[in-house]
């Protein structure tokens, strides 16, 4: 019994309990936030990420992006041209997802976390240029420019760009969190509810209707493909941040002396979620 007793005190102590204490006080201001102004800055960055994907892809895959634009209601369009279908209107709701993930993961290290945002602010800023102004395409005249949405991103990254700079640690801290954890819970929500329309005939179109017309195979088939790969994806992702921290070397010779430690054709994409 002590023995059982010694291997659980030594897993507990390789868990980040700040970070995970830190991560349930986010959850508790994300659920009584939820529906409140206050994470409309947040909403608009996963919908930027979500349409980022998309458009990312049709690039990689030879398409090119002919509009790009977010709305506060955290609706989303995205025009390609080109581009492997199948992919870009896969990119969406697994983009946001496994972005959401790697935040979850990246918010545990507490010395990057002030310069995650940055990386935040200068990302979405690279978008607003690629996707928004389409540098690539700027004297294309098929090519579609959002005022607004140029407005409303720019200033959510000037957000992150402030916290980064002038916020406290706990603050920075605080706000890493927040982000990472409604990048996810707000990729899933979608996801559900992806699957909800794809059931209604008077669901509209989204990026599983946009994949049955290419395919052929019923949009419900790709939500829920999406939704199982999404589960699988934030699996993966919870083994990583609840795995005890690894410790390393010989232990040593004295009698109290502590071991040393270590410390995813051609297509033409028109959607709305």
């Amino acid at each position: 019994m002590q023995n059982f007793r010694d291997r659980m005190n030594r897993y507990n102590r390789g868990i980040d309990t700040n970070y995970l204490l830190g991560l349930g006080l986010a959850a508790l201001a994300v659920i009584t936030l939820w529906w409140t102004p206050v994470l409309l800055p947040f909403r608009i960055f996963t919908t930027t990420i979500h349409e980022a994907s998309h458009a990312l892809t049709a690039l990689i895959t030879g398409g090119r992006v002919v509009c790009f634009e977010v709305e506060t209601s955290g609706a989303g369009l995205t025009c390609t041209v080109g581009g492997w279908g199948f992919l870009v209107s896969s990119a969406g709701y697994l983009g946001s997802t496994l972005f959401g993930g790697l935040l979850l993961i990246w918010a545990k290290k507490e010395v990057g976390r002030r310069r995650l945002l940055y990386g935040l602010m200068a990302g979405l800023i690279i978008i607003l240029l690629l996707f928004v102004v389409n540098i690539l395409n700027i004297f294309s005249g098929e090519v579609k420019r959002d005022l607004f949405t140029l407005v409303l991103v720019g200033l959510v990254a000037a957000l992150f760009g402030l916290v980064a700079y002038k916020g406290p640690d706990w603050l920075v801290t605080f706000f890493v969190y927040v982000t990472a954890l409604l990048s996810t819970l707000y990729a899933v929500f979608d996801m559900i509810t992806l699957v909800f329309l794809t059931t209604n005939p008077l669901g509209g179109h989204n990026d599983a209707r946009n994949l049955q017309q290419f395919t052929g195979i019923p949009a419900v088939f790709w939500a829920v493909i999406w939704s199982l790969l999404a589960v699988f994806i934030l699996w993966q992702v919870s083994r990583i941040i609840f795995r005890p921290g690894k410790r390393s070397g010989k232990a040593g010779s004295g009698k109290g002396q502590p071991g040393s430690r270590s410390p995813f054709d051609s297509y033409e994409e028109l959607k709305r979620r």
